[in-house]
């Protein structure tokens, strides 16, 4: 009877592991809403809502995320996001975040675009997403061109 069971939870932890597939990158697409909230001589910050792209064939909740934000491969500044979010499989979502900027590296990377008709912009750091409740640290690293339309 014991051997039944033990075999019985064996076979289910193989259908629930190979059932796993695995997680891509969410793509990001741009910046919408963004505003400046403050610039000081040191620092300042802008709350925006990123678009991204979940290429997975599953449903996922975002709890947190914060990471580094580059233009143009100039460190401008670090990014969180605390907002729950419900990300749908293979759709695009808005992720509202704020970055908080060195303001050196913002008016650098302010001139880097002027008369650029797009820009690189890159994020990596880690966020802390899941599925049934279940929630693990996954690093990302994501980088765009983005158009630049003022």
């Amino acid at each position: 009877m014991q051997k039944t069971v033990v075999a019985f939870y064996f076979l289910i932890s193989v259908f629930l592991l190979s059932s796993c597939a695995e997680v891509k990158d969410f793509e990001f697409r741009r910046i919408e809403d963004w505003k400046l909230n403050g610039l000081g001589l040191s620092s300042g910050s802008i709350s925006a809502r990123l678009l991204f792209f979940n290429p997975n064939h599953f449903t996922v909740t975002l709890k947190h995320l914060e990471g580094n934000v580059a233009v143009e491969g100039k460190d401008l500044g670090y990014c969180v996001s605390d907002t729950f979010v419900r990300i749908p499989a293979e759709q695009a979502f808005l992720l509202p975040v704020n970055i908080e900027l060195k303001t050196g590296a913002a008016l650098l990377g302010g001139l880097a675009f002027l008369g650029k008709d797009s820009i690189m912009v890159k994020f990596n750091g880690y966020m802390r997403a899941g599925r049934g409740g279940i929630f693990i640290n996954y690093k990302f690293d994501s980088e765009s061109k983005v158009a630049t339309k003022f």
